[in-house]
Order: structure tokens, then C-alpha cells, then sequence
């Protein structure tokens, strides 16, 4: 997994000098006003430094490029902002800061991701909780997941798969009817499969996590 080490980019972004062959004042105006030209002038003057920096920190031809793209059709949707903006220099770099930093987080999340799949497939879970980043992660998914249960489903789930009770028990635990809490664990685990579904896991290593999870 990467490491995010803001220093290197503050340092980098420090060197990150304008080129201005144009009055700034001028051009933002202009594009804040939907002036394509005047933002086409504002992308070919910026753009190759843009990309150095960005290749700088993703280590990527590919993701530079994407990122300059992105920085660029960022600023075209926000170009009203322009208008007020006295330092374009300051303003661009911290544009181009906070898209590297949730490219970082998100290259992050999706190498945490790939261990968890890789360690579900191979069956090998419990070394994951080793990792407290790993394991912070699992807790926060299965958080999430959790709070989509209506309360009783939240009961029946954390008494049958955390506490490891039967039916039989949840239903005299909590006074309803052994059918009742077959329905509300049903419920339950089709939202929790869901929820998990959509970040690429298992129910059977939910079902493992939960086991794991100390509220």
C-alpha cells in the first residue's frame, strides 16, 4: 500500500511557479465567464506543469495525464470561482493538491481491498487482523453495513452471528417468535450482502468479520 506523504507534494507544489504570458486578471475573468479560448489559453500555459507535478507524485504517465484532464475540467466546472480568485497560484495548487490526495486515497483503498479479496479466496482471514489498518477498515465497512438494520434486525444479527446463539435462544432472548427472528435475520444478511456486495466481498467473510468485530 502506498504511503500519502503530504510533505513531498507541499514541496513539490512550492515549485509550482505560473507561467504568465497573458494578465492573469484578465484571463480568469474571461473564463469565469465561460470564454472557451481564454480557458484553452489557460490550459496549454498550465498544463505541461500540471503534469510534471502530477507525474512527480503517481509515478504514472497514465495517471498524470488523467489527473491533468481531471484538475483542468474541475476548474472549467467551478470557473465561477475564478472571478474572486486574487492568487491563481494558490488556488491552483490547492486544486491540484486535494485531486492527488483522493487519487492517494483511493489507490489506498483499493490495495486494502485487494488484500481482503486475495485473503478471501485464499481462505487465509485471520492474519488480516494483524494489520490495524486492515482491520480499521473491515470495522468500518461492517459499521456501515450495521447501521442500514432496523434495530430488532441489528439484535437478531450481533445474537446469532456474533454471540453465535440459535433461533430458538435469540427468539426467547428477545420474547418473539422463532419465525420472527428467521425473518429479521433473512432481512438482515440480504442487506448486509448488499451493502458488501457492492465492495467486492463475501457474506461468508462478513459473516467471519462480525465474529471478529468489538463494538
Amino acid at each position: 500500500m502506498k504511503s500519502w506523504d503530504q510533505s513531498v507534494l507541499l514541496i513539490n507544489l512550492a515549485s509550482l511557479e505560473l507561467h504568465q504570458p497573458y494578465n492573469e486578471r484578465d484571463i480568469l475573468l474571461k473564463v469565469a465567464a465561460g470564454d472557451k479560448s481564454a480557458f484553452e489559453a489557460l490550459f496549454e500555459a498550465q498544463k505541461d506543469r500540471i503534469y510534471t507535478l502530477s507525474l512527480q507524485i503517481l509515478k504514472s504517465s497514465e495517471l498524470a495525464e488523467d489527473a491533468v484532464q481531471d484538475i483542468f475540467l474541475k476548474l472549467w466546472l467551478q470557473r465561477s470561482n475564478l472571478s474572486s480568485v486574487d492568487n491563481f497560484g494558490a488556488y491552483l495548487n490547492t486544486v491540484t493538491r486535494n485531486h492527488l490526495y483522493n487519487i492517494y486515497k483511493k489507490q489506498a483503498l483499493e490495495s486494502t481491498y485487494a488484500l481482503l479479496l486475495k485473503a478471501d479466496f485464499e481462505g487465509n482471514t485471520d492474519a488480516l487482523f494483524a494489520d490495524p489498518a486492515i482491520y480499521a477498515e473491515l470495522k468500518r465497512l461492517l459499521g456501515e453495513a450495521m447501521q442500514k438494520l432496523s434495530p430488532q434486525q441489528r439484535r437478531v444479527y450481533i445474537l446469532g452471528k456474533q454471540d453465535g446463539m440459535k433461533y430458538d435462544e435469540i427468539a426467547t432472548a428477545l420474547n418473539i417468535s422463532k419465525e420472527t427472528v428467521k425473518d429479521h435475520m433473512s432481512a438482515a444478511l440480504n442487506t448486509i450482502r448488499e451493502h458488501m456486495r457492492v465492495h467486492g466481498y463475501s457474506l461468508s467473510f462478513l459473516v467471519f468479520v462480525a465474529k471478529h468485530w468489538i463494538s
